[in-house]
């Protein structure tokens, strides 16, 4: 069960953030709030896409409450999505905002990161002693609810879109198609399974990682071994080698 840990300090905004605003920071610049999620997703700065500040209903003074319960929505549905690098939440000084470190694999496509803010505003929904199922909560936010075949095949694993419209609710709702939806055989043209799992790919960078690591291992032994040689040299020449022994 996943939970917000750490905590990341929050530029003073002043005011009281409202659930479901996107908040983030560029460069000097105060914190910029978008509720919009499509004004939020033109930024394009993939840094600030994956790092960024989400507003929600206060925690607790202990620190439970809404801000644990968007982690752990997210946490099911990483989960679902067989994710292994998974999202990781922060607590702020203000009670009613998070900080968002979004896994690198939902900023693969703008359409995964679409997907995923469609999420966190599902997660205000969400409560994790209730016992809720996961899909049911995602579909009660509206953009989900209207692109239900969608949703369903993405949370099967066909998680890679092929299509060129920005925006998951425009793309699959026909919004440039005069709101006809796509039929069941453009769907599955739209959203494919990716070519490698997350898991799959995890397991590939561990691998590529060692493999260099081995390399590095290899040429720093060496270097070692040739500096070794040139010292011992000069330490000891080989006149003085019976002294040494």
């Amino acid at each position: 069960m996943s939970d917000i840990n750490g905590y990341v300090e929050m530029p003073n905004t002043g005011a009281r953030i409202a659930p479901g605003y996107f908040g983030v920071i560029a460069g000097n610049q105060p914190i910029r709030w978008y509720h919009c999620r499509e004004n939020f997703h033109t930024i394009g700065d993939p840094e600030r896409v994956c790092k960024y500040f989400y507003g929600h209903t206060p925690n607790n003074v202990n620190g439970s409450g809404k801000g644990t319960d968007v982690a752990n929505f997210i946490y099911h549905l990483e989960n679902c999505l067989g994710l292994v690098n998974k999202s990781s939440f922060h607590y702020t000084q203000d009670q009613g905002v998070c900080c968002v470190q979004m896994a690198a694999w939902w900023a693969d496509q703008r359409m995964r990161c679409n997907f995923f803010s469609m999420a966190l505003r599902a997660s205000l929904l969400w409560n994790r002693q209730a016992r809720q199922d996961m899909r049911t909560v995602l579909l009660m936010q509206p953009y989900a609810a209207t692109t239900v075949n969608a949703v369903d095949r993405f949370l099967g694993g066909c998680t890679h879109y092929t299509g060129n419209i920005v925006g998951w609710h425009r793309s699959f709702t026909g919004y440039y198609n005069g709101n006809v939806p796509p039929t069941v055989a453009q769907l599955n043209a739209l959203l494919v399974k990716p070519i490698h799992t997350d898991k799959e790919r995890y397991e590939e960078i561990q691998k590529m990682a060692y493999y260099e690591w081995e390399k590095q291992k290899q040429i720093s032994d060496a270097a070692w071994k040739r500096a070794e040689n040139k010292y011992r040299g000069i330490f000891f020449p080989s006149s003085t080698s019976g002294i040494y022994g």
